[in-house]
């Protein structure tokens, strides 16, 4: 049995988009729209290297770094089609490009989970305890979770750790 649910972290999102989007407003709806979209994308990342064949012993070590455990999804590789129709192979980090779209933006979560900013509360710690917690935008949050988590689904019956040399010319813009 798998250590890391997906399905878990699909729910998980939802419930953050859910709350963002009933009371954006509320400290205390923030805050969990923040939390729970920041526990989804770690376990999707974890989810995705488990699938990929990482060892637990692997993943467990980064434990709660977003950054390291997308840094170690580059490691993996997905099918993707390319412009052709054809199947290639890409590496897993493709998955930085997925974006959020807001119609007129668009944000690509690669960016929000790579950011390094002093001022953000550190996740879990920071989020789950203290007064104040300071965050990007909950709506950013909750909806980069639900974009990995949906990425991950698509790609779940394909990931692997990279076994060929993928593609440098696939355009990772279109593998998602």
């Amino acid at each position: 049995m798998a250590e890391y649910d997906i399905s878990f972290a699909v729910k998980l999102a939802s419930i953050a988009a859910e709350v963002e989007e009933q009371d954006p407003m509320a400290y205390d709806a923030r805050r969990t729209a923040v939390y729970l979209g920041r526990l989804s994308v770690e376990i999707s990342l974890k989810a995705l290297l488990e699938k990929a064949g990482v060892s637990f012993s692997s993943i467990r070590p980064r434990s709660h770094d977003l950054r390291g455990l997308l840094s170690d999804l580059g490691e993996c590789e997905v099918q993707v089609e390319i412009a052709t129709g054809e199947m290639q192979w890409c590496l897993a980090s493709c998955v930085r490009s997925a974006v959020i779209d807001f119609g007129v933006g668009h944000v690509p979560i690669g960016e929000l989970i790579e950011a390094d900013d002093p001022t953000i509360s550190k996740y879990p710690n920071e989020i789950r305890y203290g007064a104040t917690v300071i965050d990007y935008n909950p709506i950013l949050v909750s909806q980069m979770a639900v974009v990995l988590a949906n990425w991950a689904q698509s790609h779940w019956n394909t990931i692997r750790v990279a076994t060929t040399t993928p593609n440098p010319s696939i355009n990772t813009d279109a593998a998602r």
